[in-house]
């Protein structure tokens, strides 16, 4: 979205990434990026949130905590969330963290939580 200051009206806008997603990962298309917004609207985008959730479900909502056939395979997990990443809580790892140790997974699954350091240059 962005703001048109000459008009102080909202719209909306799309950059490449945005429209590969649509074209590439929604429709499934190998085409070029959806170029432009036009006769999109609001019920559009909603209605491609709620489809792409239905689609990667899998790798969006990762809740399910039996990890049984990877350990099995010889499996572990690190999983390392760092609070720099302030779009994902870091304190919401430690339900499935704990989910996972509830199974009896032993040593196959370490967890870290690293406070924010920012960029180190």
């Amino acid at each position: 979205m962005y703001s048109d200051t000459a008009t102080k009206l909202w719209g909306l806008d799309i950059n490449s990434m945005g429209g590969e997603y649509i074209t590439k990962f929604l429709q499934l298309l190998e085409l070029d990026p959806l170029p432009i917004l036009e006769n999109i609207t609001s019920d559009t985008l909603k209605d491609w949130v709620e489809w792409g959730w239905q689609m990667y479900e899998d790798s969006l909502d990762t809740t399910w905590p039996d990890l049984t056939p990877f350990y099995e395979a010889g499996g572990k997990v690190l999983h390392y969330h760092s609070e720099y990443d302030g779009s994902i809580p870091t304190a919401s790892s430690v339900p499935y963290y704990e989910s996972c140790q509830s199974r009896d997974s032993g040593t196959a699954y370490l967890s870290c939580q690293e406070p924010c350091t920012g960029i180190i240059s």
